[in-house]
């Protein structure tokens, strides 16, 4: 398993941060999440083969 961290700009409220991480969930690779408003970043465990930038596609696609 494989732990990555990243930042997150542009969100407004807990709902975007609860959003990308129910987003970020859908992606079978992804065995957790979790985004904070208030810092502004996150963190994934992936356990397969999806990248950093394909978890950031994702973030980037979703509707927040």
């Amino acid at each position: 398993m494989e732990k990555m961290a990243f930042t997150v700009k542009g969100m407004t409220c807990d709902h975007c941060a609860l959003t990308i991480e129910k987003t970020l969930l859908d992606n079978p690779d992804v065995h957790s999440a979790h985004v904070s408003y208030a810092k502004g970043a996150g963190e994934v465990e992936l356990e397969g083969k999806s990248s950093f930038g394909q978890l950031q596609e994702i973030v980037r696609g979703c509707e927040w």
